[in-house]
């Protein structure tokens, strides 16, 4: 059987996991087409994330690091002057804290 689908490029399967490629898998949420919230590689914080301009290898740079929703979400709207709808509803049904542990 000669499948190439299952043959991923090493440097894109790392890429991928890159929190700053735009294809990491942990994103949040867009707020924008400038900002992004993800969840950091270790699953212990949210991070928010602006895109620098130009054609970089890693285009996102965090921005702020967050382990409440309540910070995360006032973040978020300083951030970006008109979140959808949509974007705000799914932040506000993120948990409470991210990456503790009760």
């Amino acid at each position: 059987m000669n499948s190439t689908s299952s043959q991923i490029d090493p440097r894109i399967k790392r890429k991928a996991c890159h929190e700053t490629s735009d294809t990491y898998g942990a994103i949040v949420a867009v707020l924008d087409h400038k900002h992004r919230v993800i969840v950091c590689k270790d699953g212990i914080q949210w991070i928010t994330q602006r895109r620098k301009s130009g054609g970089a290898e890693r285009p996102w740079r965090a921005l702020g690091y967050y382990t409440t929703r309540k910070a995360l979400i006032r973040a978020c709207a300083l951030l970006s002057r008109e979140i959808e709808p949509a974007v705000m509803s799914l932040l506000a049904e993120l948990p409470d804290t991210i990456g503790r542990t009760a």
